[in-house]
């Protein structure tokens, strides 16, 4: 394990603790993890995770921003229904192919089947 790793899990573990505190740095200390995260994934070469940790510093900043407390909580949280919950696990699923055989084709991924499914899952 690279110190790099070892940090971007150290920093990872902490932003879930001062998230379940419900404190607001949380969302700085998550995008410092996944800035690291992105080097991480990129040296061993698993591309849309590095993708995927960018998509992470983005909501970190949604995050960020909805937690001000200037700010009134106009957040509304709801669920799926079971018909909601089917088709985004069938969309999931059909973009793990283009993406699994983008990574194949264009990169060198040592694991291009996983890649893509880990990422492609992990959005939703």
């Amino acid at each position: 394990m690279s110190a790099f790793e070892i940090l971007a899990t150290l920093t990872a573990f902490i932003y879930i603790l001062l998230t379940i505190g419900e404190h607001r740095i949380s969302w700085l200390i998550a995008i410092v993890s996944s800035l690291l995260y992105i080097f991480v994934f990129w040296q061993t070469r698993l591309y849309y995770q590095s993708i995927l940790q960018a998509f992470f510093i983005f909501s970190s900043l949604y995050g960020w921003w909805a937690w001000d407390p200037k700010r009134e909580n106009e957040i509304q949280i709801g669920t799926l229904n079971l018909t909601q919950n089917i088709l985004c696990v069938l969309v999931i699923v059909m973009m793990v192919f283009p993406a699994k055989l983008i990574l194949q084709t264009f990169s060198d991924s040592p694991a291009p089947e996983l890649d893509a499914i880990t990422s492609t899952f992990s959005i939703a």
